[in-house]
């Protein structure tokens, strides 16, 4: 089923805090919906569940949870940053803060653009330093600026970020197909 195997890729990735607990059942009879649910979103698309829930509008970059956490990424970043180990190697700790802000900022610059193929642009350079911080942590390990607990702190964040942006991308992909 392909509903189990979403779930075990979701867990395995830990996307969310705990484990998805639900129950898939194969369905053995299929009924058809009531002739007044044919068709719902289009003919209800301004009743509150297809106004709140299906059709959110995100008004501001602020609002983007991608962004959000690229924030937290960013603080995370220049907090480590200012550590007495990186008084030996600052062109490094400059670079890693750049690929960190870049994240943010291309999330938000290809929002206020206003434009899908934009946005989908700048949500992929987005991604892609999103791979630069992550490919900069593997030098800090290297080099024994940080801790495997540090690394594995950083690491986890900046792959949250990634994964944020990536689902963000699909859905202003899928957006600029419909």
């Amino acid at each position: 089923l392909k509903a189990l195997s979403i779930i075990k890729e979701l867990n395995q990735e830990k996307v969310y805090d705990n484990p998805i607990v639900t129950q898939v059942n194969s369905f053995t009879k299929f009924y058809i919906a009531e002739k007044y649910h044919q068709n719902y979103y289009n003919n209800n698309k301004e009743e509150g569940y297809c106004k709140m829930v299906i059709q959110p509008k995100i008004e501001k970059f602020e609002d983007i949870v991608a962004w959000q956490e690229a924030r937290v990424l960013t603080n995370m970043i220049y907090t480590f940053c200012r550590e007495r180990v990186f008084t030996q190697d600052r062109d490094l700790a400059r670079q890693l803060q750049r690929a960190s802000v870049s994240t943010m900022s291309n999330i938000a610059e290809g929002f206020e653009r206003g434009n899908p193929g934009d946005y989908a642009r700048f949500l992929a350079i987005a991604c892609g330093s999103c791979g630069e911080v992550r490919c900069q942590l593997y030098v800090l390990l290297d080099q024994k600026y940080i801790s495997q607990s540090q690394f594995e702190t950083l690491f986890s964040k900046v792959s949250q970020v990634n994964r944020l942006i990536q689902g963000l991308f699909n859905a202003v992909s899928r957006k600029r197909q419909s």
